[in-house]
């Protein structure tokens, strides 16, 4: 998103809510010759992502939070651009504890530390168990997360 430029409108409400006095509305525009325009409304779902993830980087190291959980924050992009969240996501975790829900195996490849969630179902129940992969078991879901490649 090399031409996009983020800005920020700040309206100060009639009356205070228990939220604040003001609302901010997040403004995009993604090439030099569109008008800026809430987030909300034109940003995909892959553009989205890109911008939260890219506002935590800026962020990131300026607050006071030590552990940060990104549920698929990589939602939407495609395989060039899961690599770059990664790496995003890679310097984001040299300050702070990083957790990271994801598909993409470029993505959960950077990873330090990999656990593999695994459903089982019973007569009755349906159980999650969170399982932490050793370097190997890493490597084979990793070539798992890829699926059927065919060259």
């Amino acid at each position: 998103m090399g031409n996009a430029e983020i800005d920020f409108r700040i309206e100060k409400l009639k009356e205070p809510k228990k939220e604040g006095a003001h609302r901010i509305c997040f403004l995009l525009k993604t090439n030099p010759k569109s008008d800026f325009l809430p987030l909300s409304e034109i940003a995909s779902g892959g553009e989205l992502s890109r911008i939260i993830l890219a506002l935590e980087v800026v962020l990131g190291n300026n607050h006071t939070i030590d552990t940060m959980i990104f549920d698929e924050i990589d939602s939407g992009v495609g395989p060039r651009m899961a690599d770059v969240v990664g790496e995003k996501l890679k310097e984001l975790s040299k300050n702070k504890q990083i957790i990271v829900i994801t598909h993409m195996p470029q993505v959960a490849n950077l990873a330090d530390t990999h656990f593999k969630i695994v459903k089982s179902m019973n007569e009755d129940d349906v159980n999650s168990e969170i399982i932490q992969l050793s370097q190997d078991e890493k490597q084979k879901e990793i070539k798992e997360m890829y699926g059927s490649i065919i060259y």
